[in-house]
């Protein structure tokens, strides 16, 4: 009897714990990701990455619009940890808001070969961190020239 009571305790509280806990890895990630796009939510992002295990993989899905999401206020994701749902105003119809890149980093075809892909990889790739290095530079008002 003592060993059933034991057991239904153990099993009622393994049913009250989280469905998975966080990867600290994928949390930085996660991180890194939201230092380059602030208004897409922590939770679409450390989901995104869970399957791709990859940054550039992620940026550009959520980018090309794989991943659904409702954009968060720059100052809600800047200032608190907390996702919101509030939409940019701006454009509401727009997965990623105004906070977008100037130039489009989408691929209009997808290249036969794989060292087309990798070229046209890597463009985008230094697209996207000249992009952010940008958007950087303005948010701290640093004076640098890039």
């Amino acid at each position: 009897m003592r060993n059933s009571t034991h057991l239904r305790r153990s099993t009622s509280t393994a049913a009250r714990r989280p469905a998975r806990t966080m990867n600290p890895r994928l949390q930085r990630m996660t991180m890194q990701i939201r230092e380059v796009l602030p208004h897409v939510p922590f939770n679409a992002i450390y989901n995104d990455l869970c399957h791709t295990e990859s940054v550039d993989n992620t940026i550009t899905n959520i980018l090309e619009g794989r991943v659904q999401f409702t954009p968060e206020s720059p100052s809600t994701s800047s200032d608190s940890s907390t996702p919101s749902t509030s939409a940019f105003k701006e454009h509401p119809t727009s997965p990623v808001g105004s906070q977008l890149l100037s130039s489009n980093t989408a691929v209009t075809s997808f290249p036969k070969s794989a060292s087309e892909r990798a070229k046209s990889f890597q463009e985008r790739k230094m697209q996207l961190i000249a992009n952010a290095r940008r958007r950087y530079i303005e948010k701290h008002n640093l004076d640098i020239s890039v």
